[in-house]
């Protein structure tokens, strides 16, 4: 099948390569690093404020007042950073299994499946796919899911060969 060729898959793994650039990496560690400064911060003004309570410095009313305040913070960022690590499994799950599929794709003798296949089995094929075909004067347009158009001149698929006239009569 035409988008197996390997240029066209490294295409897409350049287009997914884009798409992995506009997630700044560095500024989610920083982000990271900020949310561990901050809750080390608050895990030690929680301490002293136990301590004050242990200490009848500071009222029950204030203390728990002041608890529940640190503890939603706490909350928040742990709830953030559990949120920043369900993002970077995804992005690394997905990044896995684009590398499968590149794998299979690459190492597969597509033809021979392609033969092998029953005209349901290769509607099923193309129909997941392929999400539109765009046919121009003298090529198709093939967008394919996720991925970029591929351009196909029509001899490739059987329908004409440049410089050949058209077989559709105009009377």
């Amino acid at each position: 099948m035409l988008c197996c060729r390997r240029p066209y898959l490294e295409s897409c793994r350049g287009e997914a390569d884009e798409l992995d650039a506009l997630f700044d990496g560095e500024q989610e560690e920083r982000r990271a690093a900020e949310r561990e400064a901050a809750l080390t911060s608050l895990r030690q003004k929680q301490r002293k404020l136990l301590d004050l309570h242990y200490e009848d410095r500071i009222s029950a009313e204030a203390f728990g007042t002041e608890e529940a305040r640190i503890a939603a913070q706490i909350r928040a960022l742990d709830a953030d950073a559990a949120s920043a690590a369900a993002a970077a499994r995804e992005r690394k799950e997905r990044e896995a299994r684009f590398n499968e599929i590149v794998d299979v794709l690459t190492t597969a003798d597509v033809e021979e499946l392609w033969e092998a296949a029953t005209a349901e089995e290769r509607r099923v094929l193309v129909e997941d796919m392929v999400e539109a075909v765009s046919m121009f004067p003298d090529h198709l347009e093939v967008k394919v899911g996720g991925a970029p158009p591929l351009l196909v001149e029509l001899g490739e698929v059987g329908l004409r060969y440049p410089g050949t006239r058209s077989s559709v009569s105009e009377n």
